[in-house]
């Protein structure tokens, strides 16, 4: 089994020990190393695929991050940014689809390998997911994944990542484009690599991103290959990917898995509504 976590940005950072990371591959991103204080982690992988770089705050701890990874996946439109003695740790990209508002994203966006092209709509964690998978990780755990985004509190700090003077980025006070668009981005991560038989572990503490199933971060570093914890959770990513379909009406024909639905949704103690799936066979 090869893990990766990814590394978001959200203040549930704060609530973790970013320490257990430290002999583990993650991929972290944009202003990130403002954290490095604070711990003795260091990402073995930095990602960039922002124009905020623009902003000289951006740009300043980008370059710290740059620095402390031992290599960095940076938007090749970005390039004029980075000073030249950078630019043996980087790996440029093709990254496309980063202007798209949509609630539907196109399988196609997905890229398998990220040498020629990743999709960058909605979130930075997206190229992440796609790197991960490029470099041929089979277990994905997630961190700072929070979501739901919302405007500044009365002092004018961003709640919406680790540190309040960080600053959201996007749309400016479009906040539900922002969401919209963000779990988006993770249900084309979510269903892309289901096809490429990857496991995905929301290790977030707390946040809204309910989408893939939930895993303190020291479980899911000490999951080993075929546990019956790791069945018993893939059982349930099996649960989210048939409330994901397309038709409900293809899937609910089928009353084996009916049950499956009923008795996993019981297990969570989920209300779905029995009565509406039934009305569609």
């Amino acid at each position: 089994m090869k893990k990766i976590v990814l590394v978001g940005n959200g203040p549930s950072l704060n609530s973790m020990d970013l320490d257990l990371l430290s002999n583990v591959d993650t991929i972290s991103m944009n202003k990130i190393s403002i954290l490095f204080d604070k711990t003795r982690w260091r990402p073995k992988y930095f990602l960039c695929t922002t124009l905020n770089i623009s902003k000289p705050d951006w740009r300043a701890e980008i370059l710290k991050g740059i620095e402390c990874s031992e290599k960095s996946f940076i938007w090749d439109e970005l390039k004029s940014y980075i000073p030249e003695n950078y630019h043996w740790k980087v790996e440029w990209l093709n990254a496309t689809h980063g202007d798209q508002i949509t609630n539907h994203p196109e399988d196609e966006w997905w890229s398998n390998n990220y040498k020629d092209r990743v999709c960058k709509f909605g979130t930075s964690m997206l190229p992440a997911y796609q790197i991960a998978a490029s470099l041929g990780y089979s277990t994905i755990g997630l961190v700072g994944c929070d979501l739901n985004f919302r405007p500044p509190s009365g002092s004018g700090l961003d709640n919406n990542h680790f540190c309040g003077s960080y600053g959201t980025p996007g749309f400016e006070g479009c906040y539900d484009v922002l969401n919209n668009n963000m779990l988006a981005a993770h249900r084309l991560a979510f269903r892309n690599t289901k096809l490429l038989n990857i496991q995905i572990y929301n290790c977030t503490v707390g946040g809204s991103l309910d989408y893939f199933p939930r895993l303190p971060l020291d479980e899911y570093l000490n999951l080993k290959p075929y546990s019956l914890q790791q069945k018993q959770i893939e059982e349930k990513s099996k649960y989210l990917e048939i409330l994901d379909a397309k038709s409900l009406g293809q899937i609910i024909t089928d009353f084996k898995i009916i049950d499956e639905i009923r008795e996993f949704s019981l297990l969570e103690n989920q209300r779905i509504g029995w009565n509406y799936y039934f009305d569609y066979t």
